[in-house]
């Protein structure tokens, strides 16, 4: 049936104090610069530095280009698709079948776009970019450019991760290192807090699997390292990550002082508190949000006792207004039931869910979806709620693959076809559940 309760809210908030750090600096595939980025001068090449931004601000230009090219390909692509549903729900013939129709028109219409879109691919924006990129980077040392570049090549490279004993994708990987490494020390801190996250994960980054006792596997197990482009080297990543930390880096801070708490002592739950507050003095989400979970539950090493529930509530909507995802949902989650220091109010509930699932939440996506579903502090409406479950799913949310799945069996929000239904489950959720 489809999930009536709200999902992925996981017990009590008691019970959450997280112990994990994530990563917030934007991957190779986000072709954007990253929040850290500087847009100052950079003093150390001042006197070189205006061909190379000139160079660098071209490459940006050709890769927005790029960007716009191929959203306007897939909303073209999306029209098409569109259009081969309403002709779709025209046949009326065999309506049994009429979620397969569906599904192998828009395969058609698909393979059509693709095929247009190499004879008139955004791809040429981008190599071009690449290649101010470098002139940027190699000729005029531009810190900015060095990282971009980098981020672009590991970005291929994890594309190519399926290739053995590609030479081009272990080029691409050590290049990237040396990028970052000297972004970092021509004083940018995003190239020495990418240097240590790769240092860090290594490449290819391992997969967090559980062992046989149902623990998490560890990032720094070695049983593979010999086969690896990067092997995962603690100590060097802790090197770069402390320069970046130098350099004010609040994400650098963060990650280390999660880390050292998770060490255990007190001099590392002493040293690694301070880090995270300092991050969450330049208005770090995943600090400010981590300090509230922190505070919460109180920790007996630091001698600090959970506090009132209305601080929680303060502190819990600092880390929303700095942009942490994770807190607007426990946020969400504490308005729905009237907890933590929050009255009950399903109205800002799903505000906080709906607006955290369109930054990429997937729970929230869930949650907002039960919601619309069962008409909880909103009329009913089907169709929102099949929106915000796939969505859920194309997030990576089994919960939310298992209710597109419900709702193509019931017809909820969609036409019934047991056919599709069917199908999802044989594709999507199989995907979903080999991750």
């Amino acid at each position: 049936a489809v999930i009536t309760a709200l999902q992925g809210t996981n017990g009590s908030l008691m019970e959450r104090k997280t112990t994990s750090y994530q990563s917030k600096r934007p991957s190779g595939a986000n072709y954007g610069l990253s929040e850290t980025t500087s847009r100052r001068a950079i003093r150390t090449f001042s006197t070189v530095s205006g061909q190379g931004d000139e160079l660098f601000q071209q490459a940006m230009n050709l890769m927005q280009r790029s960007e716009e090219l191929k959203a306007k390909q897939e909303e073209e692509r999306s029209k098409k698709m569109y259009e081969a549903w309403q002709k779709s729900q025209e046949a009326q013939n065999d309506p049994k079948t009429q979620g397969v129709k569906v599904i192998k028109t828009l395969v058609k219409e698909t393979r059509k776009s693709i095929k247009a879109d190499s004879e008139n691919s955004p791809e040429g924006s981008r190599k071009e970019a690449i290649e101010l990129l470098r002139r940027a980077a190699y000729d005029y040392q531009h810190p900015d450019a060095a990282v971009q570049l980098g981020n672009m090549l590991l970005s291929q490279a994890s594309k190519d991760s399926h290739i053995k004993d590609g030479h081009e994708q272990k080029d691409n990987v050590l290049e990237a290192m040396q990028l970052f490494r000297a972004a970092g020390d021509a004083g940018s801190r995003v190239g020495w807090y990418n240097l240590g996250h790769l240092l860090w994960t290594g490449f290819p980054a391992f997969e967090e699997e559980e062992d046989a006792s149902g623990n998490g596997g560890s990032p720094f197990d070695d049983g593979t390292e010999d086969n690896r482009i990067v092997p995962t080297n603690m100590q060097e990543a802790m090197d770069a990550f402390h320069m970046a930390i130098d350099l004010g880096d609040a994400d650098a801070m963060y990650l280390v002082g999660v880390h050292r708490l998770t060490q255990g002592g007190r001099e590392n739950y002493h040293s690694g508190t301070k880090l995270i507050e300092r991050a969450a003095d330049s208005s770090h989400g995943g600090a400010l949000y981590y300090l509230a979970l922190l505070h919460l539950n109180g920790e007996p090493h630091i001698g600090l006792q959970p506090c009132p529930l209305d601080e929680f509530a303060e502190r819990l909507d600092r880390a929303v207004e700095a942009g942490s995802i994770d807190a607007r949902f426990v946020r969400g989650h504490s308005y729905y039931h009237g907890t933590e220091g929050y009255p009950q109010n399903l109205k800002k509930a799903l505000d906080d869910f709906v607006q955290a699932a369109d930054e990429g939440h997937a729970d929230s996506a869930v949650s907002a979806g039960a919601m619309y579903h069962n008409g909880v502090g909103t009329l009913k409406d089907h169709r929102k709620a099949f929106e915000l479950y796939q969505l859920a799913g194309e997030l990576g949310s089994e919960e939310g693959w298992t209710n597109v799945v419900d709702c193509w069996r019931q017809g909820l929000g969609v036409p019934k076809s047991e056919d599709t239904a069917r199908y999802i489950e044989e594709t999507m959720l199989k995907k979903t559940n080999s991750k």
